[in-house]
């Protein structure tokens, strides 16, 4: 686990990397749900092979951001806990700075899932590729018109959402695999594998 300033997160399965990932066996509790979203065809190239799992306190959250071109562009999330709205916003103008914690972000807010305990969210293309996406650090948010599934969910528009402790998985496809998971690694890859784990917890610190 790394602890961050809003969360703790958990990387599974490898770190991505341009140049390929190392991947590493995810573990045996998450295979039934690597085998459900095979199943469904969640993902048009087979089973998901890389998980973050974040574990958020009540009124924590995540600033807006995209997953980028590492992954094949969609991403399934599902949500244990508390109940909590996945917003997509606009990214800012190039050259404009927006400070997340102002609220600035969510204002605009273009959609939004509400993401109900147990519930799995999948989301892609124009949601992956143009929007931002993240999750308000509040203590309660109100589900809007643009809250796109709250009949199916079950919540009427102007309800209250109250956040608690909530764990999210965030399943990806990794582009570019250097090495499968399970094979066996040279000492250079084990190193090498070492080395991209530290850059990553290093770029993926948060501001308070």
């Amino acid at each position: 686990w790394i602890q961050l300033a809003q969360r703790r997160l958990l990387n599974l399965g490898g770190v991505p990397h341009p140049e390929g990932m190392i991947g590493e066996p995810l573990p045996a509790w998450l295979e039934p749900v690597v085998r459900r979203l095979a199943a469904i065809g969640a993902f048009p190239n087979g089973a998901p092979n890389q998980c973050l799992l974040n574990e958020y306190g009540t009124s924590q959250g995540i600033d807006p951001h995209g997953d980028g071109p590492l992954f094949e562009p969609r991403a399934a999330v599902l949500s244990l806990g508390s109940p909590a709205l996945l917003r997509f916003v606009q990214p800012p103008p190039q050259g404009e700075a927006r400070e997340a914690a102002s609220g600035a972000w969510y204002a605009d807010t273009a959609a939004s899932l509400v993401l109900n305990p147990g519930s799995l969210a999948l989301f892609a293309d124009e949601a992956y590729d143009s929007l931002l996406h993240g999750v308000a650090a509040v203590p309660e948010e109100e589900i809007g018109q643009h809250t796109v599934n709250r009949e199916a969910a079950g919540w009427p528009a102007g309800a209250t959402v109250v956040r608690g402790p909530r764990l999210s998985l965030t399943l990806r496809q990794v582009r570019r695999v250097a090495v499968p998971a399970g094979e066996f690694l040279q000492p250079s890859q084990q190193a090498e594998a070492q080395r991209r784990r530290a850059w990553w917890a290093r770029a993926i610190c948060e501001k308070k």
